[in-house]
């Protein structure tokens, strides 16, 4: 397998959470890990799996800007994740609306939309999100093991 995490992050919280995905990935195939800023325009054609993150709320503009840009290889597949604040939803969380955008461009959306949640007191991740992300990462990479 052949994956690429790229996400957007504003504080450390994204960027941890996409290395812990990576993580669980590891032992399916090459993975590499990039900020949106330094993301490639053009999907390499052997990529089998894309995984895109954002913080909630405005967090995804960048990665939003980049997926209208970027060139899509056929069969290839996506998915998303956030990292948000628990607090009353108002529309879609940032994670199920880079899912949707994932679709529209092309890629099969492999996994459902995943939230990391963030302790609004500290600002850091709540216990057991790391842990959990790596196994959301296992869990988004197994289908992909023998590719």
């Amino acid at each position: 397998m052949k994956a690429l995490v790229v996400f957007e992050s504003a504080s450390s919280n994204t960027k941890m959470i996409a290395a812990m995905v990576s993580k669980g990935m590891e032992e399916f195939g090459e993975i590499q890990r990039t900020d949106v800023a330094t993301a490639p325009a053009e999907i390499p054609k052997d990529l089998n799996l894309l995984i895109v993150g954002a913080a909630g709320g405005d967090g995804q503009k960048a990665l939003m800007n980049w997926l209208d840009k970027v060139r899509v290889p056929l069969g290839c597949s996506g998915a998303a994740f956030d990292t948000r604040v628990k607090k009353p939803l108002f529309g879609d969380p940032a994670a199920r609306t880079v899912e949707k955008r994932l679709g529209q461009i092309g890629f099969r959306v492999s996994a459902p939309a995943e939230g990391f949640m963030v302790d609004a007191a500290t600002g850091g991740l709540v216990a057991g999100e790391s842990v959990r992300a790596v196994r959301w990462g296992a869990t988004v990479g197994a289908p992909f093991k023998n590719r």
